[in-house]
């Protein structure tokens, strides 16, 4: 698949010309390949991670490629050094095999919801009561690298302009001069983003613009579990698991609404495909039933008289 080869194209580049595919100065060492940042690079391997996992199954000609492409990014995930990839790989890679159970009976299903419901609540409760200790375990402060800082200064910069934000791309584009100097008194230095994706629309289009956004997100989930329910393809796993990735992503990332990001074209396409085309399982159905029915009714035909 492409991803199989970007991710081989990022470990050869990165084999062949180590000073330019890892960071120098800041992250020394960890790799970039052929993208600008660790992050990106981290991305990208995680969701050619999980497009792999997820046509594995159905593809038997080429699975040793497969295999090699989905080995290869993990490598990536993990010379990129990226916790946040890792962490994201493991946990939806364990929720690969969950989704794929509810297609099977309504008793498996419910068992599965349970001890998916139960998995992420423990999650959870692990995460509240020993998050300091998570996160020096990860090699993270416990301020996520000054992310809770920066974002308790945006809270209070997005309250001025709670409803309709600062407006879209404004808020960010003024620099030393514009509304997020005051983050260099945090952090010692300027950033482009919140960190957040949700925190960025909040600050771009306030509330109404982050509620609308919202509904849509919860939308394109229902017509995922519909996906799911609806074909037993690679295609049915797909918007669920891109939906979980981009979400996710987006509690530590902004990837919206940049409008060339791919975590933010993912969304888009897989949400346009959801919309003009529903449930393949069932229109592969009724494609399937004339024809069944055309058959029987010439098999039912009495016998000619003469014969």
């Amino acid at each position: 698949s492409a991803l199989s080869a970007g991710a081989f194209s990022h470990f050869v580049f990165g084999l062949l010309f180590p000073a330019y595919a890892q960071h120098v100065m800041y992250w020394s060492g960890a790799w970039r390949g052929l993208m600008t940042h660790k992050n990106s690079l981290a991305q990208l391997s995680v969701l050619g991670a999980l497009v792999i996992q997820m046509v594995l199954p159905f593809h038997y000609r080429h699975k040793r490629w497969l295999w090699a492409g989905l080995a290869t990014c993990v490598m990536l995930v993990l010379l990129s050094t990226s916790k946040t990839g890792f962490v994201l790989l493991l946990l939806l890679s364990l929720l690969l095999p969950i989704l794929r159970s509810l297609r099977v009976n309504r008793i498996e299903a419910k068992l599965a919801v349970v001890t998916m419901f139960l998995f992420i609540l423990t999650l959870i409760a692990a995460f509240v009561g020993n998050y300091e200790l998570i996160l020096t375990s990860l090699g993270r402060d416990p301020t996520l690298t000054g992310r809770t800082d920066i974002w308790a200064v945006l809270l209070e910069k997005a309250s001025k302009h709670i409803w309709f934000g600062y407006g879209f791309e404004v808020f960010w584009s003024g620099g030393m001069d514009g509304e997020a100097v005051d983050l260099w008194y945090v952090n010692r230095y300027i950033v482009d983003t919140a960190h957040n994706g949700f925190l960025d629309i909040l600050l771009e289009l306030g509330i109404v613009g982050l509620g609308i956004f919202l509904a849509s997100v919860v939308m394109n989930f229902l017509r995922g579990l519909q996906w799911l329910s609806g074909t037993r393809s690679p295609e049915g796993l797909y918007p669920l698991v891109v939906m979980a990735y981009w979400i996710v992503y987006n509690l530590s990332e902004s990837t919206v609404p940049t409008p060339y990001s791919i975590n933010w074209i993912l969304f888009v396409s897989v949400a346009t495909s959801m919309l003009i085309y529903r449930l393949p399982g069932r229109r592969a159905i009724a494609h399937n039933q004339p024809r069944q029915r055309l058959h029987t009714t010439y098999e039912a035909l009495p016998a000619h008289p003469d014969s």
